[in-house]
């Protein structure tokens, strides 16, 4: 699961690449010289805004919350792709502050304290989730489905990253896969 940045090929480069497999991140960067299952982070999140263009128009102002030193910057790219395509007022931002949230809003959370303060946000003022503004948290996990109602979530499968690159690897194929990504909805967006 390599880090994308400067020193990573040469640090990759050190390794027997007959038996080197990546997993997760570096589909741009790496895929022509090391098999692995991969996130395609700008397909995967274009991809799941598109299938859920309708839920997406219930909303005046659609926030992607990307918090500063994430090097996952296709999630951006995928983000705004959407955006500018369907003429969505949209936004990039680091953080957003309670007071600056208004009915009609929705985001897509990816760090949990940013996702925590607006369901604070939301109760504070008597909002409902999926009504009155809009949540999709990044990335499943089992807290998601117990907060309030429970969390929309947008996430890679890890079951099937998992089972697939431990296929590749018994197997001994050589092979460059997009792992499947999902939105498991809970009614909060």
């Amino acid at each position: 699961m390599p880090e994308v940045n400067d020193d990573t090929h040469g640090i990759l480069s050190r390794l027997d690449h007959k038996h080197t497999y990546l997993l997760d991140v570096g589909l741009k960067e790496y895929r022509k010289e090391y098999p692995g299952i991969y996130q395609n982070f700008e397909k995967d999140i274009y991809s799941i805004l598109v299938d859920s263009e309708t839920l997406v128009r219930k909303y005046r102002r659609f926030f992607l919350l990307f918090p500063e030193g994430l090097r996952t910057k296709d999630i951006i790219s995928g983000f705004q792709k959407f955006a500018r395509k369907n003429v969505i007022q949209s936004e990039v931002r680091g953080m957003v502050q309670a007071s600056e949230i208004r009915k009609g809003d929705a985001f897509i959370v990816i760090d949990d304290n940013h996702l925590v303060e607006i369901i604070q946000a939301a109760k504070e003022k008597g909002w409902q989730l999926g009504e009155d503004i809009g949540v999709i948290s990044y990335n499943e996990t089992n807290l998601k489905s117990v907060i309030g109602n429970g969390i929309t979530t947008i996430t890679t499968d890890f079951g099937a990253m998992g089972k697939a690159m431990a296929e590749m690897v018994i197997s001994g194929k050589r092979e460059v896969v997009e792992n499947p990504f999902v939105l498991i909805d809970r009614r909060s967006f």
